[in-house]
């Protein structure tokens, strides 16, 4: 769309004055497009998955032993706006692990115990 080009200062003398009632007819069309709509369709895909997962052993007659995983996955790519210039991709992954050792007592309700946990996150733009 074309809506002209801009007044000169009101000042000058040309043919956009012509008299108090009649302003004139301004500085006339330009060649160059003023106003445009764009439309631009967002490409969007995503991948959003969980994973739990266990494993319990008896490692001997009294020794138990556990491993336990938490795993989360995620992925997406999108325009970051409304403007198709600005492609946003971003992975990450959350996970969680914990290793577990149980050795009962005999004849108690005591036991000896070892844990390990750790826990991560892992994210790019």
């Amino acid at each position: 769309m074309n809506i002209g080009r801009r007044l000169p200062p009101a000042w000058a003398a040309g043919p956009h004055l012509c008299e108090q009632q009649q302003p004139g007819v301004g500085s006339g069309l330009s060649t160059v497009a003023d106003i445009a709509l764009y439309n631009t369709s967002s490409p969007l895909s995503s991948d959003f998955k969980q994973y739990n997962g266990r494993l319990d052993a008896d490692v001997t007659g009294r020794d138990h032993a556990s491993f336990a995983i938490y795993w989360v996955p995620d992925t997406k790519t999108n325009y970051n706006g409304g403007l198709g210039y600005d492609l946003f991709n971003h992975a990450q992954i959350n996970d969680a692990f914990s290793i577990i050792w149980n050795h009962p007592k005999n004849g108690s309700h005591s036991a000896k115990r070892a844990q390990v946990r750790a826990t991560s996150w892992v994210g790019g733009g």
